[in-house]
């Protein structure tokens, strides 16, 4: 998950297997048949398409050209708040992204850090890797020596997140029985590296076995590459999640103490990294038609028909898993973004936060989003706060918006109020 997004980024508080399931999503509703206007031979016709996923996705991957009509959806318009309501429901974005970080001392320890392991060119790629390797030790010894928790604790709060996200699956009635368990095996696979030293040397091997014909020096520059895409020299404020192997940078940890979050409050931003990165695993590249709902209620809260799968789609390459795949959008991204914030709102309720204090937690949860960066595969920041995380009915009663009109929110069942 990129946390700048790439921002977002641990425990005495424990998740449990579905204990206190979140509350029954509301009735979905779906939007009448939308009239669109198309243009023939300079004459305005206008036609009605009925609107469904599965004539919506047929024509989403059509394959049609630029000039062809392009399929749209009913925005979605929800009743305004009173003007007297607490800012957080009116302007969530101000509200959480009003919260600033007091202090930032990633830039100068990033500098310090370059002088001493990255002073010149390095010989060979053997000697840039191991550059990389002292790095990242390096900013994971500054990081955890101020932060209020250790490797340990994550590799706990790793486990718990992965326990109760099996929980929302087992609980989720969109999800078929039959693929659960598939599900479940997927998130199972998943591995944490708590030391990027670590998960560069399981990196390094899984190259070595998959591509036996590439030299030393390929296989050591890639895994350096993909290590430096997100982390930097060790102080990225992002997460990996390739081959099935997550690492938080040590960035993710010292951005929070610059927060000065407390204990609590660092638990919570990482249970929804961690939930973010875990469901990247059992997200629309792995079960794409589990997601079909949930892209068309985006598409509508954005009166955007390819706002979730992006246009054209193309096979991208993955230079960290030596892999091609088609390029979803915002799509999966957009979902993991769903899957951590049901881990943040159960904890949020869980925790008894409101008002406030629960404000504070989202904004240290989502960190670094409100610079508001944004990628092909990323939503702008702003985005992701106000269309996914604010929109959550548990989070929206938590923060007091609850005596305020509904927001349409999105599921694996659709639209929601």
């Amino acid at each position: 998950m990129k946390k700048t997004t790439i921002g977002t980024l641990i425990f005495t508080i424990t998740l449990t297997s579905g204990a206190q399931a979140l509350p029954p999503p509301v009735r979905e509703t779906l939007p009448p048949p939308v009239p669109v206007e198309t243009n023939t031979e300079g004459a305005a016709q206008t036609q009605t398409e009925t609107w469904s996923p599965f004539a919506f996705l047929a024509n989403l991957f059509s394959g049609r050209s630029s000039s062809s009509p392009a399929p749209t959806v009913g925005p979605i318009v929800d009743e305004e708040c009173d003007p007297s309501a607490p800012l957080q429901c009116r302007e969530p974005v101000t509200a959480v992204c009003a919260h600033r970080k007091p202090e930032n001392r990633i830039p100068q320890m990033e500098a310090a850090i370059n002088r001493r392991f990255f002073p010149r060119q390095h010989r060979n790629q053997r000697d840039r890797f191991s550059a990389f390797v002292g790095a990242s030790r390096e900013a994971e010894r500054q990081a955890y020596s101020q932060s209020p928790v250790t490797r340990g604790d994550i590799e706990g709060l790793f486990n718990n997140v992965r326990e109760s996200m099996r929980g929302l699956i087992a609980e989720n009635p969109s999800i078929p029985a039959n693929q659960r368990q598939s599900m479940f095996d997927h998130l199972g696979a998943v591995r944490l590296f708590a030391s990027g030293s670590e998960y560069m040397a399981a990196e390094l091997a899984e190259r070595r076995s998959a591509n036996p014909q590439a030299t030393e020096e390929q296989n050591l520059q890639i895994t350096a590459n993909a290590y430096e895409a997100a982390c930097g020299k060790g102080l990225g404020i992002n997460a990996l999640n390739r081959g099935n192997k997550i690492h938080l940078c040590p960035g993710v940890i010292q951005s929070l103490i610059d927060r000065r979050a407390s204990r609590e409050e660092v638990m919570n931003a990482l249970a929804f990294t961690l939930g973010n990165e875990l469901s990247q695993s059992i997200g629309p590249r792995t079960f794409p038609q589990l997601y079909e709902r949930m892209g068309e209620c985006y598409n509508q809260l954005n009166n955007d028909p390819r706002y979730w799968s992006g246009t054209p789609q193309v096979q991208t390459d993955d230079a960290q898993g030596g892999q091609r795949f088609l390029d979803t959008g915002r799509g999966v991204e957009t979902a993991a973004d769903y899957w951590g914030t049901q881990i943040l709102a159960k904890r949020i309720a869980e925790q008894g936060m409101t008002g406030d204090m629960a404000v504070r937690t989202i904004a240290v949860a989502t960190d670094d989003l409100c610079n508001n960066v944004q990628s092909p595969q990323h939503a702008p920041g702003n985005d992701r706060i106000r269309l996914t995380i604010v929109r959550n009915p548990t989070i929206r009663e938590a923060i007091g918006c609850g005596n305020q009109p509904a927001r349409s929110s999105c599921s694996m069942s659709g639209v929601h109020r």
